[in-house]
């Protein structure tokens, strides 16, 4: 027995215990009572005649039969068959069903929640028992009302300029726009086509005026389904140019023979027409001064006599508002005394560095040192080995890590000035890297290594350590040793060590010595032995 969502009442199979009296009881969704039909007899009259697998009159159906995006959808299916009772299963053609969907009633019908438009497509009932299989398809087309996909933005604009409104609604069947201003049809047949201009889901107003377009504007999309709307305001603005919070600097100091700029940007709307005088003479844009659209005055190069009072006139159809600047024209900073451009030191000795800026008087200055980009603070690595004092950077007990370029910056309020020296240190050579052993007998080695920094000067021999199983000192096994070059792309040497003491486990470490010293030891090799009488 089966109940169809269109009322009727469906026997897959009639049986004679089905004789009875029906009734039909209907309710609606906001009422807890419904009306009940009157009743009317089943007869049943017993036929032995076979009954195939069909399915029942208009099966499958779908419910709604025009559905929308966020309906809940049921799909039905029907077979009349005698016993055995036949399955039911249903399929999306090309792709599999909704992870929400589902079936009920032994799965005669399909219920997919919450539609959208992604849900349209064919479905398919299969029903089938040992004898037969059916197969039956219905088409969903799932409308939607209108949904903004570019809603309507509030805009702010100036006096006589223009503007344009877009709205772009998603909607099937497909949606028509309609205008409104102040929730009245903006009609085209009746509009001011000079200044209203209506092309479908765009509105552009042209030539604003604050008394006639200020105002709250509709854009309406309607299908079959719904009208839906997307609202915004329009404020246009008509403001007299103000200095009050953007005045011009009251003096502007400029560098001889540099660039200028005077910033002239009050507020108005709409965007206000500007010009300059100097000293009450009006000045225009040419020569090596020039007034940008944004109302800013640039002079380059700036000499002497650009030193005066400077004016900027604001005007709209609103009125007119002008600010002052005062012009002084500094000389600029400059280097009398620059350290050397490249210097050589030592370890453990001394950098003294100074440089000396000239600038006007009326100028404040202020001097920075910089080691490779970072400044540099007096006692910046908390050690008292560099002090900052003014335009003198002392280094004291240099390293290597000291090495590399030093600036002095001189800034002040309008120019800034810098010099770079480059420093060397120079001192022993760093620890050999890659130590290996190529040949190892009962007594003699053959060594190999990488080269690491000679800092500054050249390496002239090396010295070779080892230390044993036996003994877990460091000993000089071979002093004073020049090696051979195997590889010169890596600087790769190799060296010959004799007298080692056989039956025994040696680690070896390299040390390179040039003119400053002995360098730092390399790191242990791997552990050889000496226990055989020959390995290669």
């Amino acid at each position: 027995v089966f109940v169809s969502r269109d009322g009727a009442l469906y026997f897959s199979f009639i049986e004679t215990v089905d004789r009875a009296n029906y009734s039909c009881t209907v309710q609606t969704l906001v009422s807890d009572t419904g009306r009940n039909g009157p009743f009317f007899p089943l007869r049943v009259t017993p036929n032995s005649n076979y009954q195939a697998l069909i399915f029942a009159n208009t099966f499958p159906k779908v419910f709604p039969e025009a559905p929308v995006a966020g309906d809940e959808i049921r799909l039905e299916c029907m077979a009349f068959r005698l016993p055995p009772f036949p399955s039911y299963n249903w399929t999306r053609q090309g792709l599999p069903l909704q992870r929400s969907a589902y079936t009920i009633n032994y799965g005669r019908v399909l219920i997919i929640q919450n539609a959208t438009t992604n849900d349209n497509g064919e479905y398919s009932c299969t029903i089938t028992n040992p004898r037969k299989t059916l197969m039956k398809s219905i088409y969903i087309n799932i409308q939607m009302r209108p949904q903004f996909t570019i809603p309507l933005k509030d805009m702010i604009k100036d006096y006589n300029s223009d503007v344009t409104f877009i709205c772009e609604a998603f909607a099937i069947p497909d949606a028509n726009y309609t205008w409104y201003k102040n929730a009245e049809r903006l009609d085209p047949a009746n509009i001011n086509r000079d200044r209203y201009i209506i092309q479908d889901n765009v509105l552009t107003i042209k030539f604003l005026e604050k008394d006639k377009d200020d105002a709250m504007y509709q854009c309406g999309a309607q299908n079959q389904l719904k009208t839906s709307f997307s609202s915004a305001q329009l404020r246009v603005l008509s403001m007299k140019p103000s200095f009050k919070k953007h005045p011009l600097e009251s003096e502007v100091y400029a560098v001889y023979n540099g660039n200028t700029t005077i910033v002239c940007d009050p507020e108005a709307a709409p965007r206000p027409k500007f010009q300059w005088k100097k000293d009450g003479q009006v000045i225009g844009s040419g020569g090596h001064r020039r007034i940008l659209p944004s109302g800013t005055l640039t002079i380059a190069p700036t000499s002497r006599d650009d030193e005066g009072i400077y004016t900027c006139i604001a005007s709209n159809q609103a009125g007119t508002d002008e600010s002052h600047a005062r012009v002084i024209v500094l000389q600029e900073i400059r280097f009398i005394e620059t350290p050397p451009q490249r210097i050589v030191s030592k370890e453990h000795d001394l950098i003294f560095l100074h440089c000396e800026a000239a600038f006007d008087e009326l100028l404040d200055i202020a001097y920075v040192w910089k080691h490779n980009g970072e400044v540099l603070k007096n006692n910046h690595d908390g050690t008292g080995r560099i002090i900052v004092d003014w335009n003198r950077l002392t280094v004291h007990n240099t390293s290597m890590r000291d090495a590399g370029d030093y600036e002095c910056v001189v800034k002040s309020a309008v120019n800034e000035i810098s010099s770079k020296t480059s420093v060397s240190i120079e001192g022993a050579p760093g620890a050999p890297g890659g130590v290996q052993v190529i040949q190892i007998s009962k007594t003699k080695a053959i060594i190999e290594w990488v080269d690491g920094s000679n800092n500054g000067r050249a390496i002239r021999y090396y010295n070779i350590l080892g230390r044993t199983n036996w003994n877990r000192t460091w000993v000089n096994v071979s002093t004073h040793v020049q090696a051979r070059e195997v590889d010169r792309y890596t600087s790769r040497q190799q060296a010959e060590v004799v007298n080692l003491t056989p039956w025994s486990a040696y680690e070896f470490s390299v040390t390179a010595v040039n003119d400053l010293g002995i360098g730092t030891p390399s790191a242990p090799s791997p552990i050889y032995s000496t226990y055989e009488t020959s390995r290669t």
